[in-house]
C-alpha cells in the first residue's frame, strides 16, 4: 500500500467504468474479495455481457484495451484512444 499508482492504472480504472456503465456488472465480480482478487489477477472477464449489450464494436476493443492486465500490452494514451473510429464520429 501506499506504491505510486501510474496513469497506467487510470486507464484501467476507465474501463472497469465503461464495462460496468454498460453491462450494470463489474468485470471482475465474485461472491468473495478473494474472488475478485484471484479474477483480477488472472483477467477472467465475462466478456459476453458486454458483447451482448449492443454496443459499438469500436468501444468493445477500446474496454478490453483499457483492461489488459499487462500494462505494456494496456491502452494507455488519448493518442492510442483517438485513432478508434468510436472517437472520429461518422
Amino acid at each position: 500500500m501506499g506504491d505510486y499508482v501510474e496513469e497506467e492504472g487510470d486507464y484501467w480504472s476507465l474501463g472497469v467504468l465503461l464495462y460496468f456503465i454498460h453491462t450494470k456488472k463489474l468485470p471482475f465480480d465474485s461472491n468473495t474479495t478473494e474472488g475478485i482478487f484471484d479474477n483480477v489477477m488472472s483477467n477472467k472477464i465475462d466478456w459476453n455481457l458486454l458483447l451482448n449489450s449492443k454496443i459499438d464494436k469500436d468501444l468493445i476493443e477500446i474496454v478490453e484495451g483499457f483492461l489488459k492486465f499487462n500494462k505494456e500490452e494496456r491502452l494507455s494514451s488519448l493518442k492510442d484512444v483517438k485513432k478508434y473510429k468510436f472517437f472520429k464520429g461518422n
